[in-house]
């Protein structure tokens, strides 16, 4: 059988160094399929043009990526800007061109991200790419991100067939892929040299926006033989930097009602923010974090920051009504009224709302799951999402069972073991009783219905040009399934926090680990990579709460309760000789915290002496330091709450301390 083929012929303008080369390499065979080492060489041309031509079959590719390397004696020095170059291959086309130009990262980088590609600068009807008929072509393809949905790319030039310099007559491009426009001119109706510039339009009538920037641009034509060929110019559309600005609103989810809310905001409610916010012109709507932070079902799990996982969701943020009605009217009644009375309440009442949707959520799982469940778009989110999912329902379902988030006090499962865990999470498990499996699926369905629900909500909010921008704390729970699976990313023997400042005269202490960053390297942080990339299935944007941890934080003492006994990790500290040698005199003594009767009098007043009997020991006259049994934050609030019975009387004793 005769095999067709396609003569290839690339080319680019850059300049090297001295012993320098330039390759290539691609996602087809002839270009080595990303491995560097079988990338293609190319030859160096005058004027610092570099060439390659290579000859490869038509069938079974359709379309191929490839990018270009800077080596010398075989090692990767550079390489391009992660934006691959492409060409989709047609039928009767043997000779084909490729002029292409070097991807440097671009100073207006955040407009080629998915807010402004999937959401901002998207128009909900995009012409869809013309194919041109003729034997000889020419194509464009222009990186240009800053268009918006009603607008798009056009070309004009000084011949006829380009327009004769007449905004009226300017020949438009099609959206082809994220922040490419192209399109397909017939090489024969052009000059053999031909001047023409960019410009962007109004879709509706051709009304200018803006040239691009720089002098005219040229081309020139030389049809040299009769068959059929293609040579497509890779561009760059010039312009200034744009000063784009837009209006957004900040807001939880939990703070948003409607009619429909069950004591608290859900991701339906979220989505009629997106026509309230699209409505006022506003185009971004950013929210705290959403991940599950359930410990104890109570107030305590109402901070967003503290979460459990990752990856899921908190289960809370479900609309009731989307997932479905219960067959007895009895109990639609019921969870009527509760609605009913929930939203009426002027503050939120979090366990309530907990409690309620908890009853709802075995309900409608013991009425719909079997069915749910059997489904196509189940299947594949839970086998998308299980990596994640049964560690998830089986640190829910232990956490219910010993009735305490603290996986060190679940005995055998203590220690996190994924062949264990995998048999809890299994039909057939006869870890538990048989009756335990139903538990551990309700969770896998109450996350799809998650999933669906907030997966609709930014499916929604890109069709209104909104962008959904979620938040990401920068710690987790001590007694998160993180924790409790990878350990080795933690170090338990410290909080992280912020040091004092006027917010907070006493420091932060927000319970978190700090992160091991050397393990984390190890493997390329592939636990933050995949926790942005979870992050990425629903918002186009995120805030990192706080940025300045992936640098430095704050660590305190994990015996502490304030943020003050902590330090800066890395730190440059200074050693003792350092400190002497600037004559300041070092003495460890006088570093060492202690207090005197004057002070004691002014903290404590008429308790004095009873604060010094019992907390207290005596080392000179008059001065003294905490007993070896109070000597730390964490053991005076124990001994405190064991005997205090007014809670306000007892932080305000705490502090003192």
């Amino acid at each position: 059988m005769m095999r067709h083929k396609i003569n290839l012929k690339f080319n680019i303008y850059f300049n090297s160094s001295w012993g320098q080369k330039l390759y290539i390499v691609g996602s087809i065979a002839e270009l080595g399929k990303w491995n560097p080492d079988l990338a293609c060489p190319m030859n160096c041309q005058s004027n610092g043009l570099w060439t390659l031509e290579i000859e490869i079959a038509k069938e079974g590719i359709e379309c191929f990526e490839y990018k270009y390397l800077v080596k010398t004696e075989n090692k990767t020095l550079n390489e391009e800007w992660h934006k691959n170059h492409f060409y989709e291959i047609e039928n009767g086309y043997s000779q084909i061109e490729l002029i292409d130009r070097w991807y440097n990262r671009p100073p207006n980088l955040p407009f080629y991200s998915t807010a402004f590609s999937k959401s901002l600068f998207v128009n909900p009807q995009e012409d869809k790419y013309k194919k041109l008929a003729c034997k000889n072509k020419i194509i464009f393809q222009v990186y240009a991100p800053l268009i918006q949905g009603d607008q798009t790319l056009a070309l004009l030039g000084n011949n006829e067939y380009l327009g004769q310099w007449n905004i009226d007559k300017a020949l438009t491009f099609y959206k082809h892929k994220s922040s490419c426009w192209c399109i397909e001119l017939d090489a024969h109706k052009m000059n053999a040299a031909n001047e023409y510039k960019l410009l962007i339009v109004n879709k509706k009538d051709k009304s200018l926006v803006r040239w691009e920037t720089y002098d005219n641009r040229t081309i020139y034509i030389n049809i040299g033989n009769t068959e059929k060929n293609v040579a497509v110019y890779e561009l760059q559309f010039n312009q200034d930097n744009t000063n784009w600005k837009c209006a957004g609103l900040a807001i939880p989810v939990f703070s948003l009602r409607s009619k429909n809310s069950f004591g608290i905001g859900d991701f339906a409610d979220l989505k009629l923010m997106v026509d309230w916010a699209a409505k006022t012109n506003q185009k971004v709507l950013q929210i705290l974090p959403i991940n599950d932070t359930t410990m104890t079902h109570t107030w305590g799990d109402s901070y967003p920051y503290n979460a459990i996982s990752i990856y899921a969701l908190h289960p809370l943020y479900l609309s009731l009504q989307k997932m479905g009605s219960l067959h007895k009217q009895q109990r639609k009644d019921f969870y009527l009224q509760a609605q009913k009375d929930l939203n009426q309440l002027k503050i939120a009442d979090y366990e309530k709302v907990d409690h309620i949707k908890w009853m709802f959520f075995k309900e409608i799982f013991e009425q719909n799951g079997s069915s749910d469940c059997a489904t196509k778009e189940y299947k594949a989110f839970f086998e998308h999402n299980k990596e994640w999912l049964l560690p998830y329902a089986a640190y829910s379902f232990l956490r219910e069972h010993f009735q305490t988030c603290d996986y060190k006090q679940w005995g055998k499962f203590a220690c996190y073991n994924k062949e264990l865990i995998q048999k809890i999470c299994s039909p057939k498990s006869g870890i538990f009783s048989q009756e335990h499996y139903p538990q551990i699926q309700m969770y896998f369905y109450i996350q799809y219905h998650l999933h669906k629900q907030l997966s609709e909500t930014r499916d929604h909010a890109h069709k209104n040009n909104i962008v959904l921008k979620g938040d990401i704390p920068i710690g987790v729970s001590k007694t998160s399934i993180e924790a409790w699976t990878d350990p080795r990313y933690f170090n338990m023997q410290v909080s992280v926090g912020a040091p004092p400042d006027d917010f907070s005269v006493f420091g932060q202490n927000w319970g978190f680990p700090s992160y091991n960053w050397d393990v984390m390297e190890k493997d390329n942080y592939a636990w933050w990579k995949k926790r942005f990339g979870k992050m990425s299935d629903y918002f186009d944007a995120y805030r990192i709460d706080h940025i300045l941890g992936f640098f430095r934080i704050w660590e305190i003492d994990a015996k502490s309760v304030q943020g003050l006994q902590a330090w800066f990790n890395p730190a440059l500290p200074l050693s003792r000789d350092e400190i002497e040698l600037k004559g300041l005199t070092f003495d460890k003594d006088e570093l060492t915290p202690k207090i005197n009767n004057c002070a004691l009098y002014e903290l404590f007043g008429g308790q004095r002496d009873e604060v010094a009997f019992k907390f207290l020991d005596e080392i000179n006259v008059n001065t003294y330091i905490l007993k070896e049994k109070y000597n730390t934050q964490q053991k005076i609030n124990a001994e405190i709450d064991k005997d205090s019975k007014d809670s306000e009387d007892s932080e305000e004793a705490k502090t003192t301390m």
